[in-house]
Parts: structure tokens; sequence; C-alpha cells
């Protein structure tokens, strides 16, 4: 419907996606919470990799470096005024990201692997985060993550 289905979620920037009204009033209704989220997804247009990521502080931390660090591996990163050091912190673009952060989930992120690049050198890395991801979380203090949830209710 020419719509973006990855925004609109928060911050009234853009309207959004009958998908996203069915995915947003289900979490909202049923008041899930969660520990992180990563949504992996592609930028047809790029050679390079970057990353979108919220946690709770005022500059990139721990999971913002790992999560690029991890692209880095594979692809150059791209760095430029949105993406510097190929991370885009704390964009309040209205995504799904980004609600799910305005919610209270303490970690959130978008990986955008370059759609200009091998198919399954792009499979890799995605796999290689996803293990990176689920390492973070494995090593992160439980009670520091639940401390760092009920401040920011």
């Amino acid at each position: 419907m020419g719509g973006n289905p990855n925004r609109g979620f928060v911050h009234r920037l853009s309207p959004l996606s009958p998908e996203g009204k069915i995915i947003k009033e289900w979490l909202i209704k049923r008041k899930i919470k969660f520990d992180a989220f990563i949504s992996l997804h592609e930028d047809p247009r790029e050679h390079r990799f970057y990353v979108y990521t919220f946690e709770r502080n005022y500059k990139p931390g721990k999971f913002s470096f790992i999560l690029r660090n991890t692209g880095a591996k594979f692809f150059e990163i791209k760095i430029d005024e949105e993406a510097e050091n190929g991370i885009d912190f704390f964009d309040c673009d209205g995504s799904f990201e980004d609600f799910l952060f305005f919610l209270g989930t303490p970690f959130t992120a978008c990986t955008e692997t370059p759609g200009k690049e091998d198919f399954d050198l792009r499979v890799k890395a995605n796999l290689a985060i996803i293990k990176s991801f689920i390492r973070f979380l494995n090593n992160f203090d439980k009670n520091l993550a639940n401390l760092i949830y009920n401040k920011s209710k």
C-alpha cells in the first residue's frame, strides 16, 4: 500500500500501517515486556553496514558497539552524519524499535546489512549478529537490567 510498515508506532511522525496497528494494539493490550529486541533489516542501496540502536545511555554503549563490531567483521561500516561510526543512536523515528524502547525495553536495535553485497555473506553476518545479541543478553546482569527497566517507568 506504499507505506513503511516500520514507521508510525510512536511520536506520530508518519501513519501506522494496518499490520502495525494490529501489532501495537496486541502488545499494549497484553503489557508484554522484553529484555531486548533486535530487528534484522537490509538496505538495498548500500554497500556498507550500519545499525540503529537505543539503550539507556546518553551515547552508544556496549550493546551498540557489539552489534556494530559484529557487522564490521563482514562489511565496511557506514560513516556519515546519521550513522556516526556506523551507529545511528537514539533516532526517534517512530519505528518499532523506537516504540519498544519507548515502552521500556532497555535495549533495542535494527541492523542494516548492505543489500548490494553478496547474499550468502549477508546471511552469515545476520547469524553472527544474532549470536552476538544472545551473548550480550546472557552476559548482561539481570539485576542491572531490572534497575534500568524500573527507572524508565
